[in-house]
């Protein structure tokens, strides 16, 4: 699976697109079965279709690329979870601060040139967090982040702030994140609806 953005720029995995990607192979036949395996570019990943429009995806391992990095006021860690974040700890952040100080640190000389997403996670309890994520290549708030949802969990299970199961709201709803005490297995899970189909 080739995952490419607005801006025609590719990124090496998109978890929600693979979790829609997977319910539509299904749906069409293309294959059987609702376990499935495909390769994205950052490697080989498991795909499950559970009921009719929940769908969980197995990650590869994140990890962390940086040591804690300070800039335009906040810290965070560079995190690669298939794809690359930089998840930042702010509690309540509104809609247009994620627009304005997400596009800053996308664009900043320490993530150039590739740009990176950035997360900005709340932790509610140990089973519970919420992240808003800046996306690079769209360019502004997304709805959604699997990617961006794993590379915070991964942070706060490494500082113990978090366990699994763990549930993390974000502004389109609901994502479930499972992993083992040395993050070897680690699923993300979702609904996924197709909402339209059309041919080039």
């Amino acid at each position: 699976m080739d995952y490419y953005n607005n801006d025609g720029s590719w990124e090496t995995l998109c978890v929600n697109g693979s979790r829609c990607a997977a319910l539509y192979v299904y749906n069409q036949g293309i294959v059987s079965n609702k376990t499935m395996i495909f390769e994205a570019g950052d490697g080989i990943h498991s795909a499950e279709i559970i009921q009719n429009h929940y769908v969980k995806i197995k990650m590869i391992t994140p990890k962390y690329c940086s040591d804690e990095i300070e800039l335009l006021g906040v810290k965070g860690f560079h995190i690669d979870s298939g794809a690359t974040h930089f998840a930042v700890d702010y509690p309540a952040i509104k809609d247009e601060e994620v627009k304005q100080l997400g596009a800053e640190i996308r664009y900043n000389k320490a993530f150039s040139p590739r740009g990176i997403n950035v997360n900005f996670y709340e932790v509610i309890d140990c089973n519970n967090i919420f992240v808003k994520t800046y996306e690079k290549g769209i360019e502004d708030l997304m709805m959604s982040c699997g990617s961006g949802a794993v590379a915070c969990a991964f942070h706060l299970s490494k500082i113990k702030k978090i366990k699994s199961p763990l549930k993390v709201g974000v502004p389109g709803g609901d994502l479930k994140i499972e992993f083992s005490k040395n993050w070897e297995e680690v699923w993300i899970c979702g609904s996924a609806t197709i909402e339209y189909n059309f041919e080039l």
